[in-house]
C-alpha cells in the first residue's frame, strides 16, 4: 500500500487518539509517510491508501463519522484506525479477510442499507 492522500479536519473536530497508542500510529504510517506529514497534519481526518494487489483505495479513518463522510465524497470506503492496527501481525490476505466486513460506507443514496452495501462490496473485493 502507499499514500495517496490526506483530508486534514478543523481543528475544533480533531478526534481523540488517546485510545490509541501514539507509538503504534506512528509505526503503522511510518510505513506509508514521511514522520513529518503527522507532525504538520496531527489532526488528520483521513488517509487514502491505495491497496495495489486489491486495485483499491482506502480512507483510513479515526471514527465512523469520518469514514462515512468521506466515502459519501469520494466514492472510497473507509476503515478505522483500530480496527487496522488490530491484525497487526497476520499476513495481508488473512487480515484483508478479516477487514472487508468492516469497510464503512456511507449511508443513504442509492446503496441501500450499510449492512447490503457491505455485503456488495464485501462479494465485489472477495
Amino acid at each position: 500500500m502507499r499514500s495517496l492522500s490526506l483530508v486534514n479536519r478543523h481543528r475544533d473536530q480533531a478526534a481523540d487518539l488517546q485510545p490509541l497508542r501514539i507509538e503504534e500510529v506512528q509505526t503503522f504510517f511510518a510505513q506509508h509517510l514521511s514522520p513529518t506529514v503527522l507532525e504538520v497534519f496531527p489532526d488528520w481526518q483521513g488517509i487514502l491508501l491505495a491497496c495495489e494487489p486489491l486495485a483499491i483505495s482506502v480512507w483510513i479513518v479515526r471514527t465512523i463519522e469520518d469514514g462515512q463522510q468521506l466515502h459519501a465524497t469520494t466514492g472510497h470506503p473507509a476503515l478505522l484506525l483500530t480496527d487496522l492496527l488490530a491484525q497487526k501481525g497476520q499476513d495481508f490476505a488473512e487480515a484483508w479477510k478479516v477487514l472487508q466486513p468492516c469497510l464503512i460506507f456511507s449511508h443513504g443514496g442509492d446503496e441501500g442499507s450499510h449492512e447490503e452495501t457491505v455485503r456488495k462490496r464485501t462479494e465485489e473485493y472477495g
